[in-house]
């Protein structure tokens, strides 16, 4: 077990440990951020392709049932956006 541990330890100087540690939660903080925004940017551009189609958006109920789950993932896209912009300053203090 304790070649386990020396092979999955931390492998720099436990003086810089903290350093690292909020160095690489605001790295993981800002790409989550950016792959949020992306996808908020997919489905803004769905929801757009899905409301310029002929006959608009409640033709068919297949094409309604779409869009109502666009609305739903983008409304939860912003809430986990706005909800990690709150708490960042907690997640990053118990680093």
């Amino acid at each position: 077990m304790n070649k386990i541990k020396k092979y999955l330890g931390f492998p720099a100087d436990p003086a810089y440990r903290i350093q690292i540690e909020q160095n690489m939660t605001a790295n993981i903080f800002k790409t989550h951020t950016i792959f949020q925004l992306l996808i908020l940017g997919c489905q803004i551009l769905m929801l757009y392709s899905i409301s310029t189609l002929p006959g608009g958006v409640f033709m068919k109920p297949r094409r309604t049932a779409y869009f109502c789950m666009y609305i739903l993932l983008i409304i939860l896209t912003v809430l986990s956006l706005a909800v990690k912009a709150v708490f960042r300053r907690k997640i990053m203090e118990h680093y």
